[in-house]
């Protein structure tokens, strides 16, 4: 599988991460891969880290995660990118090497002045595209899953309606994309926009990780 610009994050965990079985609980797992994924766009995109939301967000987990797997290391890779949505793949590898669990997401490039998707750039895609490792010390991740299209690749065109909450972290995009539709009345989009987290929606803007 070809990948293009792929950054290697090592994360530590914490033992608030942990549940009532002594498991790094299943949500942390996302802020793993958000965290991951906003360290390779920073370091594709240094000037600017540009905004974007998350329209589509697959998790699949291998194998149970726990303190003693700290730190994890946590590769992002660009596999595909569309006009306006990139397409990555993230993986978390515990420090004896096991594969924890991989993530697929789709980006929006997202431009607030007129609350629409907007196209990349020629050279964000160029940053994007260029097949370029910047890794942190630790494990490279190997597991990708099945790679799904970017959102302007899409036969029914998802970008056009964008499903995910607005939610915005400091010009990176939020890890939680909608599990269910915003409540009627509610913006799709935005910094007003409602964050679900589970089974209940917030509003609100997030202001930094």
């Amino acid at each position: 599988m070809t990948t293009h610009f792929s950054h290697t994050s090592t994360i530590p965990l914490r033992w608030r991460d942990l549940d009532a079985q002594q498991h790094v609980f299943h949500a942390v797992h996302v802020t793993l891969f958000d965290e991951a994924r906003g360290n390779m766009i920073a370091a594709a995109l240094s000037d600017p880290d540009p905004l974007y939301v998350i329209t589509r967000l697959d998790l699949e987990y291998v194998h149970e995660l726990t303190l003693d797997d700290s730190p994890v290391s946590v590769t992002s890779s660009v596999v595909n990118a569309g006009t306006t949505s990139i397409t990555t793949q993230e993986c978390i590898i515990s420090r004896h090497g096991k594969e924890i669990a991989y993530a697929t997401a789709v980006l929006v490039w997202w431009d607030t002045r007129v609350a629409s998707k907007r196209a990349l750039t020629s050279t964000e895609r160029t940053a994007l595209l260029t097949p370029t490792d910047h890794s942190s010390p630790g494990a490279s991740c190997t597991c990708l899953s099945p790679v799904l299209q970017s959102e302007d690749d899409c036969s029914d065109d998802q970008s056009s309606g964008v499903r995910a909450a607005g939610d915005y972290l400091n010009g990176r995009g939020s890890s939680w994309s909608a599990a269910q539709e915003p409540e009627k009345g509610t913006p799709a989009l935005g910094p007003g926009a409602p964050r679900v987290h589970r089974d209940r929606v917030v509003t609100g803007r997030r202001t930094g990780l």
